[in-house]
């Protein structure tokens, strides 16, 4: 390097992160898919049939069971800033603390059939309460226009 030039290494070197899931701040906290699957159809989304079998409730979390098409396991924590939704043990969203609510009022995801991918909604609201400091008023879980878990609180 000559005289005038400046440097482009830097200080000091960054250790190499070891964690499967790489984080970008900048981008979208919607966790893809990794499936080859192909999406289903839409005109194909009413013919689903979908059970809830199981649900535990606390008060910024749910766990609920379905089985018939769409056999998962869908867990969401809506702690506040690290709000989660894992499908089967897979992470498909991760929250941000860029929201003008508690939680993010809509999440997008997939859940998969045997043989296919379909588009799956979480609508959430968070509230303060003396009792457990915050808990969700409003939960549902909407897969392929379907309304299939709801409750108020």
């Amino acid at each position: 390097m000559g005289t005038g030039q400046i440097s482009r290494q830097p200080f000091f070197k960054r250790p190499v992160p070891e964690p499967a899931e790489k984080i970008n701040p900048y981008a979208s906290p919607v966790i893809p898919s990794e499936s080859d699957k192909p999406p289903l159809s839409q005109d194909k989304w009413h013919l689903l049939k979908i059970h809830v079998v199981d649900v535990q409730k606390q008060a910024m979390r749910r766990r609920i069971l379905l089985t018939g098409d769409v056999e998962a396991e869908i867990c969401y924590d809506g702690w506040v800033p690290n709000e989660i939704i894992t499908v089967n043990g897979s992470k498909r969203f991760r929250g941000s603390i860029m929201y003008f609510s508690l939680v993010c009022p809509t999440i997008l995801f997939e859940v998969e059939t045997t043989g296919h991918r379909i588009p799956a909604v979480v609508e959430a609201a968070a509230k303060f309460t003396l009792s457990t400091f915050l808990r969700l008023p409003k939960f549902r879980i909407i897969i392929g226009n379907q309304l299939i878990y709801s409750d108020d609180g």
